[in-house]
C-alpha cells in the first residue's frame, strides 16, 4: 500500500472524508477518525478520540489495558495529550486493502464499545479465569 492507494480507498468511502495525501479525517457513522501515513517511515496510523483521561475512572483505565490483551484485537486503547484514543498502526507498504478496512471496522468497534465490552470485534482471547474454567 502507498499514499495514492489509500487516497483511492478514501475517494470510494461513503462517509465524510477531508484532507489529502498523508492525512485524512473521516467520519464513519458518528465516529471521527484520522489516518496519518508516512511513506518515508513506512507507517500508517488510524486514530479515533474516545474520551478525556480526566473523565475516566481507574477501573475504566484497567479495562482498556485488559482489552488490549484480550478483546481489542489489532487495535489498541492508547493515551496521548490527556486523551484516550483508539489506534490501529501498521507498516504501510505491507498493508493490504482488506487489512486497512478491517482496521477501520475494529477501530469503530472499540470506540463504540468503550465502557461496555471494550471489543475490537467478535474474536476474543480468554482471560486466565475463562481459560481455567473453559468459558472461552
Amino acid at each position: 500500500m502507498n499514499n495514492r492507494q489509500l487516497h483511492r480507498i478514501f475517494q470510494d468511502f461513503t462517509g465524510t472524508v477531508e484532507g489529502g495525501i498523508g492525512h485524512w479525517t473521516l467520519i464513519l457513522k458518528d465516529v471521527e477518525m484520522s489516518c496519518i501515513s508516512e511513506e518515508l517511515h513506512n507507517r500508517m496510523r488510524l486514530i479515533a478520540p474516545i474520551t478525556s483521561i480526566k473523565e475516566m475512572k481507574v477501573s475504566q483505565m484497567k479495562k482498556c489495558m485488559e482489552a488490549n490483551f484480550h478483546t481489542a484485537l489489532d487495535v489498541k486503547y492508547s493515551f496521548s495529550k490527556g486523551q484516550l484514543f483508539g489506534v490501529y498502526i501498521h507498516p504501510l507498504k505491507e498493508l493490504t486493502e482488506s487489512q486497512f478496512k478491517d482496521g477501520l471496522r475494529q477501530l469503530f468497534s472499540i470506540v463504540k464499545t468503550y465502557d461496555t465490552t471494550y471489543s475490537g470485534g467478535e474474536l476474543k482471547y480468554p482471560t486466565e479465569k475463562e481459560f481455567k474454567t473453559g468459558l472461552n
